[in-house]
């Protein structure tokens, strides 16, 4: 696991999150959060092209729900 750049470390788990605990939806957020920064910055490296909904519109890579992700993406014929 990387926090904040750092490894840490090695752990092994002995039991699982039930699905409604509130921690599994922290740890969600949590790599929620450093997943979209990574989209902003390869859209802004030219790396991903988000997609444009309406003419002038925002454009949009990424929508969060509660414990989903939609992510969207220009593709090309190549």
């Amino acid at each position: 696991v990387l926090w904040n750049g750092r490894k840490l470390q090695h752990f092994q788990p002995s039991q699982g999150l039930r699905q409604m605990d509130t921690f599994s939806l922290y740890l969600f957020m949590l790599y929620m959060e450093r997943l979209v920064l990574h989209i902003h910055k390869l859209n802004r490296e030219g790396f991903w092209e988000a997609i444009q909904i309406s003419w002038g519109g925002l454009p949009l890579s990424h929508m969060l729900f509660t414990n989903d992700i939609f992510l969207f993406y220009c593709a090309t014929e190549q």
